[in-house]
């Protein structure tokens, strides 16, 4: 796989160097961030976390299920003689069976269980947190892919307008007109423009390269590139971000946070179990009934259930009376049964306990002293979200203003150029200002959606907007 990869990456290189012209004019069908979302390769970083996640599920799974019931059987073959005789008189064989029955989890079973339920938590989170990242790249590799598109876009427009501009004052130069300082600066403009146009060509194909090798697609299928929807655009510009926190987007709970929280759940399920002097440890009771014997016994540290049962022996051979009541019998002359009850009792000076149990008191002080710290950490970055957020909606009305001033001049351009009062140099420098207006709209407005990525998680309504047409263009 690993060489599979490298040489698909040495054809994109190759391609590259090949210098293949990628602008949007060369292909009829542009390709959307929606269809490149959908069909992209997901990364390892993302498959690696999903197999950390599906392991950690599974051994929840696994810990959350008790012990299995037991079934046993003990044949016993029994041989008894009279004293001075080598013979055996007698001969008998018989079985024990036993079945142990759980009747549930220990507290460490149960503490068990939780903790890898917990761990299946964090590590959802982790995938979650992999899985927005992965989002984060594509996102802003083709936003960097689409914004240099527009620049080499508006750079070919800016070119035409300078040479526009290039070839009025030949005319007026090569007329007396204009001077020759004048008419070198014209030329400086349209070589500077060219040499734009040129580095924008690069900088696209360099782009488009790299979007490529992150999404497993081929060079020659992101040739052109629709507009990119604004993901923030869909919880209102002019909404206040700390009530974000609702319906439509909430803030990103990072798996770190999620981890501090379950340690501290940790630390307090060991501190409920607090040391004892005296403890209750076994209860048996055992009935023997002529040559039968049954038994029951309960163990609530293991939550175990006992049962056991020894039926009347077969007698094989028989050549004398015997005294013996069977091998399953209480062995007794003097009555035909026997009922025996037993309690078992731990004692203990529990000092050993004592000190484990302060330890873990402290290790609960400990973590809440980490979540705390982990949940300041996470607030200093949602307060300062909000504020660099608001900042750059602030700038992004600054350029909606400056969209609003180019859309004006072109304006009076056009009703100039129907008056005949306009050159056609006008029309296209006022045509290409507008492009350069919209330009820097779109780079700022996609610049904050890539910030809102970094601190925010959209759900699921939120992500399905990257299928939405943009907005920016005007009518």
């Amino acid at each position: 796989m690993q060489s599979v990869r490298q040489n698909a990456f040495l054809v994109l290189v190759a391609v590259f160097l090949a210098g293949p012209v990628i602008a949007a004019q060369a292909v009829e069908k542009s390709i959307s961030l929606d269809y490149i979302m959908t069909n992209r390769e997901p990364s390892t970083t993302v498959n690696a976390a999903r197999l950390r996640y599906d392991a950690a599920r599974i051994s929840a799974e696994a810990a959350a299920v008790g012990a299995d019931p037991g079934f046993s059987i003990t044949p016993t073959a029994k041989l008894s003689g009279d004293e001075g005789e080598t013979d055996p008189n007698k001969a008998t064989v018989t079985a024990s069976f036993g079945l142990t029955v759980p009747l549930g989890l220990t507290a460490e079973q149960r503490s068990r269980a939780m903790s890898a339920l917990e761990r299946v938590s964090t590590l959802d989170a982790a995938l979650a947190e992999a899985q927005l990242k992965d989002i984060q790249e594509i996102v802003g590799l083709y936003h960097t892919a689409y914004l240099a598109q527009r620049e080499l876009e508006v750079g070919q427009l800016e070119l035409e307008a300078i040479r526009l501009q290039r070839e009025s004052d030949r005319v007026r130069f090569e007329r007396g007109d204009l001077r020759f300082s004048d008419f070198l600066r014209s030329e400086n403009d349209f070589s500077n423009a060219e040499a734009d146009v040129a580095s924008a060509s690069a900088e696209l194909r360099e782009a488009v390269l790299k979007l490529s090798v992150a999404t497993g697609m081929r060079v020659d299928l992101l040739g052109a590139l629709a507009a990119p929807p604004l993901i923030y655009e869909s919880n209102g510009p002019s909404q206040d971000l700390s009530e974000l926190g609702g319906t439509s987007v909430g803030y990103s709970l990072d798996s770190s946070l999620l981890s501090r929280y379950y340690g501290l759940q940790a630390a307090e399920r060991e501190t409920e179990q607090r040391p004892s002097f005296f403890s209750f440890a076994q209860a048996r009771a055992s009935l023997d009934y002529m040559d039968h014997a049954a038994s029951v016994s309960l163990n609530p540290a293991s939550r175990i259930l006992g049962l056991s049962y020894t039926p009347e022996g077969i007698v094989l051979r028989d050549d004398a009376e015997s005294s013996s009541t069977g091998s399953g019998g209480s062995g007794s002359s003097d009555s035909d049964w026997s009922l025996t009850l037993s309690v078992s009792f731990a004692l203990s000076p529990a000092r050993v306990e004592t000190h484990d149990y302060e330890s873990r008191q402290l290790a609960v002080e400990q973590a809440r002293l980490e979540l705390a710290d982990e949940e300041q950490r996470i607030e200093d970055i949602r307060r300062a979200a909000e504020l660099e957020m608001l900042k750059t909606n602030e700038t992004v009305q600054s350029f909606i203003a400056a969209v609003e001033r180019a859309e004006i001049n072109l304006e009076m351009v056009l009703a100039q150029d129907r008056a005949q009062r306009a050159l056609p140099v006008d029309v296209r420098a006022a045509e290409a200002a507008l492009e350069r207006a919209l330009l820097g709209l779109e780079r700022i407005e996609l610049l904050r959606d890539q910030k809102f990525l970094e601190r925010f998680v959209p759900t699921s309504d939120s992500l399905r907007i990257l299928s939405a047409p943009a907005t920016w263009r005007t009518e």
